[in-house]
């Protein structure tokens, strides 16, 4: 009997070794995870500001072709549709 006790003692030190083992290589990947995503995130950002510059610049040139567009329609004596010959 006392040979079972052993190797059970012996398999649950094993076994708890295993998961530590298991949970200090999580613990890396997460820590390294972390470490690649604020790299990625300091690389974008100035990729992420440039194109709301861009968003916005696009804005302010839309606003400004629907206002021509808009003064056009509405000048009298201008056909809305003109024809092409």
């Amino acid at each position: 009997m006392p040979v079972f006790v052993v190797v059970a003692l012996s398999l649950a030190v094993l076994s708890v070794a295993a998961v530590v083992l298991s949970a200090l290589q999580v613990k890396a990947a997460i820590g390294a995870l972390a470490a690649a995503m604020r790299t990625t995130g300091n690389r974008l950002r100035p990729l992420v500001d440039e194109l709301a510059e861009e968003a916005a610049v696009a804005a302010t040139e839309l606003e400004a072709i629907a206002e021509t567009w808009n003064a056009r329609r509405r000048r009298p004596g201008r056909a809305a549709h003109p024809r092409v010959h």
